[in-house]
């Protein structure tokens, strides 16, 4: 097992040159999680509407929605508004995937899938933000245990089935003190 101060500091040295960014974003999570219920929903509110004028703007799939039902973000003024939105599918999902990449992006994104549990997995785009929050929230939750990132933990969710990324992920596993 690795020294848990140097596990901690690789790991966020390495996600940093990666562009997750997650001491940063966990810093950011941290604090909010302190905000009072009216100031967490006015934060969800606010970045709801910022990515839906981005998604109205950049992104096909949604431009075409809009388009179709003569809406504008601005008709969306609060959550009981929301009916006018269809509920996207993973039926949509499987379909073109281009439709749901925002034109403007530019960043580095990966590929994820679902487990396919349902059937049929469906694959989206990931940038380097998204993976980050998501890093950050979990770890977010680990802290809530007093496990910080480096920490002895185990880990018990899936190993990747083909051997290059079980490979990738044994790796991850040793840097960050996981079993």
């Amino acid at each position: 097992m690795l020294n848990p101060h140097f596990a901690k500091a690789l790991f966020l040295s390495v996600e940093h040159l990666r562009g997750e960014y997650i001491s940063e974003r966990l810093a950011e999570l941290e604090k909010s999680q302190w905000y009072s219920p009216a100031d967490l929903r006015e934060l969800q509110w606010q970045k709801f509407k910022d990515l839906l004028v981005h998604a109205y703007k950049n992104v096909p799939w949604y431009s075409e929605i809009f388009k179709k039902r003569k809406l504008a973000p601005d008709d969306i003024s609060k959550p009981e508004d929301l009916y006018l939105l269809p509920i996207l599918t993973k039926a949509d999902l499987r379909g073109d995937t281009s439709r749901f990449l925002a034109q403007d992006y530019r960043s580095k994104s990966s590929l994820a899938k679902s487990s396919g549990s349902t059937g049929v997995s469906v694959k989206i785009y990931k940038d380097r933000k998204s993976s980050g929050y998501g890093r950050a929230a979990m770890y977010r939750g680990h802290r809530w245990h007093d496990v910080d990132i480096g920490d002895k933990e185990a880990k018990l969710w899936g190993v990747p089935i083909r051997f290059k990324e079980r490979l990738i992920h044994k790796v991850g596993d040793y840097f960050l003190n996981r079993f």
